[in-house]
């Protein structure tokens, strides 16, 4: 555990993370998620999850953010604790969020080998909300033309397509439009293209539905704004009960005999041996639309076999024996179609262990997860884990108040000020109240007041003009 503190020891956030989580991650540091969900305790606190998938495709979480805000300074010394506590936090290929500014310039800079993918389901949300009649001067009928296009931009399937969509845009004319989409989108079109974040090893994640999914799992759990030891508690018991769901399906491929799909030791059954359920899934599909590939050209190169296809967008795309360069390949690692194909024209066995990443494989899976009883930590050695760090964070002069500071620091003076009224007498306590209302309607107002005290010892709540 990381704790962080300013100069005056208000606490700015907590890192978290288990031995277990940290073991999650350096079998599969390739692929992480990460998404904030809110209002889960009465501090008004965020709770950040990172996410990892594993070799069966299920979603472990592998660690734990809870900040005060969500300035560049706090998202940045959560993502130093996480490195510090991961060593292969370099091993990280893709790492999939919303389109939240300061997080993600956070980790451009600290995570300066992982491609930045932004989730479909946020990428439309936002041009949902900023394509607006009000913010862009629009008529509805211009708005319901522009997301139409924008969408079919989103769903591109390559770079030519994408530019022809492109064009389709700048020829609406649609100049606050294009203004906003050419300032924000089209320079990280990579992030949020569907064609085009396939050419990044992103295991055909195109949201971040894993952890939404979990998300409304743990508010179905944790009250909602809890006091925080209430909230942590109720946290850890969701996690526990997510990693006995997860335990038990790791139990079934463990232990129950797969159905056989072909002859024994045929090459789809090798496949099937050597790969988990999940993985395996993917490749006998695969396997099954082999032969809807058409063989355009097949030639010799560096001593391998090659051939040419046609994408289904329209690219002729180059595939060798044992590598491709179609988007399954690339963003699964394991063998495709074209592969598959090419096997079956050259007469060769379809089975090559070494096409398959070695994530996907069941002893790889089974060597490093929990239910393997060669893979439990030792209580004698939890000790040495148990540590809490605590540093602290300059604050700055100029920094900007967030919300959820206003709300923390304005509930605590609110609370202090209850406190107080309670003990007053009955004629102090009534002209107060009144006093406080005129407070709260000025403040409902957005005016603002100044509180005065008369001759007498009357005091009256005034506006103030400027």
């Amino acid at each position: 555990m990381e704790v962080i503190a300013d100069e005056d020891k208000n606490l700015k956030a907590i890192f978290f993370q288990t031995p277990e989580m940290q073991k999650n991650f350096s079998m599969y540091p390739e692929f992480v998620m990460i998404d904030a969900t809110y209002k889960l305790n009465d501090l008004r606190m965020p709770l950040f999850i990172l996410l990892i998938v594993d070799g069966n495709g299920q979603s472990e979480i592998v660690a734990l953010w809870i900040t005060a805000d969500e300035c560049k300074d706090t998202i940045t010394k959560m993502l130093q604790a996480f490195k510090m506590h991961n060593k292969d936090h370099s091993k990280i290929i893709c790492v999939m969020g919303d389109k939240d500014l300061t997080e993600r310039e956070v980790i451009a800079s600290e995570l300066a080998n992982a491609h930045l993918l932004i989730c479909l389901f946020h990428t439309m949300r936002s041009f949902k909300r900023e394509i607006s009649c009000e913010k862009l001067g629009i008529t509805s009928a211009e708005r319901t033309l522009a997301l139409e296009v924008i969408q079919k931009l989103a769903y591109s399937q390559s770079e030519d397509v994408y530019s022809k969509n492109y064009e389709e845009l700048l020829n609406t004319n649609l100049h606050a439009v294009i203004n906003y989409f050419n300032l924000n989108w089209h320079g990280i079109r990579d992030q949020w293209v569907e064609g085009l974040k396939n050419n990044h090893f992103n295991m055909l994640n195109r949201t971040n539905n894993r952890l939404e999914c979990i998300n409304q799992k743990i508010k179905s759990v944790v009250s909602k704004n809890s006091d925080l030891n209430t909230f942590w508690v109720d946290l850890m018991h969701c996690l526990n009960t997510l990693n006995i769901e997860r335990d038990h399906k790791a139990v079934h491929v463990q232990l129950k005999t797969p159905v056989r799909v072909g002859a024994v030791d045929s090459d789809i059954d090798r496949y099937l041996q050597l790969l988990t359920p999940f993985a395996f899934s993917h490749v006998k599909k695969q396997y099954e639309l082999k032969k809807n590939v058409k063989l355009l050209n097949c030639y010799e190169k560096n001593g391998k076999q090659y051939a040419l296809y046609n994408s289904g967008s329209g690219k002729v795309i180059e595939t060798c024996q044992d590598s491709c360069q179609c988007s399954f390949t690339t963003v699964m690692r394991l063998p495709c179609r074209h592969m598959l194909a090419l096997r079956t024209y050259l007469q060769i066995s379809l089975f090559d262990h070494n096409s398959c990443h070695i994530r996907w494989t069941k002893h790889f899976y089974l060597s490093g997860h929990r239910v393997s009883l060669n893979n439990q930590i030792p209580m004698n050695n939890l000790d040495n884990y148990d540590s809490v760090h605590i540093s602290t964070v300059k604050r700055k002069s100029s920094a900007i108040i967030s919300s959820q500071q206003k709300y923390r620091e304005a509930f605590s003076v609110g609370q202090k000020i209850a406190s107080c009224i309670s003990e007053l007498g009955m004629r102090e306590y009534t002209s107060v109240i009144d006093q406080l209302k005129s407070v709260l309607e000025f403040l409902e107002q957005g005016r603002l007041f100044s509180i005065v005290e008369t001759n007498d010892g009357t005091i009256h709540v005034a506006s103030m003009h400027i």
